[in-house]
């Protein structure tokens, strides 16, 4: 084949790709301005944990003051970058107590939903104790686990800093800071499974 023949092949193949219909992409925001607002117009929000949701999407923690004191909410980003269908727009309580909640850390339940586990201070302003609440991919809490949450240790003195790991069957190994005193801090740990049963304490 001579040159001149290939070059306006080679035209009309590049100006035919360029009119067929792009597979569909993402619609996360370019807009470094803007981006992707998980949760809305809010107050005093602080990002504290976020995990894979297994579709490409994500899973949201954070802490927030929009109800007046700092309360644990979560979001589901799907992986077009939008707020997954069932999702509040403003982002989804974990808890409906009345109390202070701090450091939510989130764990992936390997069928599509989130445990989100928080340092709570219904029992007082220096009695942290630790909580669970297990939500599904549809916005909606798991049976087994209470509005208020389910507790993981509720002892006298002050519980603090939770981490999280999955236990690999849908639940979640938890460890803590157990302040006793001043000069007595321990390590404390516990297994929630994915019924909302607390296996160990």
């Amino acid at each position: 084949m001579r040159i001149h023949v290939l070059i306006p092949m080679l035209l009309l193949i590049a100006a035919g790709a360029a009119v067929l219909p792009r597979a569909a992409s993402a619609d996360w925001p370019h807009n470094i301005y803007a981006n992707l607002a998980i949760a809305g117009p809010g107050t005093d929000q602080e990002l504290a944990a976020m995990v894979a949701d297994g579709s490409g999407g994500a899973y949201f923690a954070w802490t927030d003051k929009r109800g007046g004191t700092e309360d644990v909410y979560v979001q589901r980003v799907t992986a077009l970058g939008v707020i997954a269908p069932g999702w509040p727009a403003t982002g989804l309580a974990v808890s409906n107590a009345v109390s202070r909640k701090l450091d939510p850390q989130l764990v992936a339940d390997g069928s599509g939903g989130v445990l989100v586990i928080w340092n709570d201070f219904r029992a007082g302003p220096s009695n942290g104790d630790i909580y669970a609440s297990r939500i599904l991919g549809n916005g909606t809490r798991a049976v087994g686990f209470s509005a208020g949450g389910q507790p993981l240790s509720t002892a006298s003195d002050n519980e603090a800093r939770p981490r999280a790991c999955t236990d690999g069957s849908g639940g979640a190994l938890v460890a803590w800071e157990d302040l006793y005193s001043a000069t007595d801090t321990d390590i404390h740990g516990a297994r929630v499974n994915s019924a909302g049963i607390v296996v160990f304490s």
